[in-house]
């Protein structure tokens, strides 16, 4: 018969196992595997074979640390030895970056006159070339607040006086407490009679009394109500005068 194919076994490259060959492609060309998985094993094996040719060893001197180190094709532009000098050579590459911006940002300090270069980080905030010169400039916004305060207050600037302050050291040596309570903690010195800046600049013994924080604060405090259709005034300052209350009527 024209169609009779002689069995042809030949053992397979991969598995070695005998198959017959006259059974693929009705025996015509080279048969090597006895089937499409050991095809492509081989093929695999092949392609790995391509990929690990040995690669070829480059010696470098590290750019950071100076010490000489090998890489391989895979990294053919290394410039460090290790991961920690590369963490170095990018942080002085930002560094350097950030410094050619800067070179041309030139501030001068507002109190020294100085030339300075701004932090990065502070541009637009740096007004003064050093801490001295920061420091200087808080205080004379605090002495320039202090005299915007005496001029809008002017009554505060009596109490800088050396007058005044001779007075209370002397109405606090003679009265040693509390002139309502008898306590001897937190002494203030009250003027008696100060509804007028005269009498508020009368620091005479006899306008001058002891009393504590707590009192004086009681003194300059005063109580409105209305009993029996009139107005009456209480307050602390009315029992140290012996008054028990003050009936307010109508004048015309």
């Amino acid at each position: 018969m024209k169609d009779y194919i002689h069995p042809k076994m030949i053992r397979c490259q991969i598995c070695e196992e005998l198959f017959d060959a006259s059974q693929r492609n009705r025996g015509k060309g080279v048969q090597k595997y006895c089937g499409p998985k050991c095809r492509q094993r081989a093929d695999s094996k092949r392609a790995y074979a391509r990929r690990k040719k040995p690669a070829p060893i480059l010696d470098r001197i590290c750019s950071v640390c100076g010490l000489p180190f090998t890489t391989d094709i895979s990294h053919p532009r290394a410039l460090t030895c290790s991961v920690k000098c590369n963490e170095a050579r990018m942080n002085a590459k930002r560094r350097l970056r950030t410094r050619v911006k800067l070179v041309h940002i030139i501030k001068e300090c507002g109190i020294c006159g100085v030339k300075f270069q701004p932090h990065r980080r502070a541009i637009n905030v740096q007004k003064y070339c050093s801490p001295e010169c920061s420091h200087t400039a808080e205080l004379s916004l605090q002495r320039e607040r202090s005299r915007s305060a005496l001029r809008l207050n002017p009554n505060g600037q009596r109490f800088n006086r050396k007058e005044w302050q001779e007075a209370k050291l002397r109405v606090l040596e003679r009265d040693k407490s509390c002139r309502v309570c008898g306590s001897s903690l937190h002494l203030h010195v009250h003027h008696i009679s100060h509804a007028t800046e005269v009498e508020r600049g009368d620091h005479s013994d006899e306008n001058l009394t002891a009393l504590c924080n707590s009192c004086h604060s009681r003194v300059h405090h005063f109580q409105l109500s209305k009993q029996e259709g009139q107005w009456v005034i209480y307050g602390e300052v009315f029992k140290m005068l012996n008054i028990a209350k003050v009936q307010v009527g109508n004048h015309g």
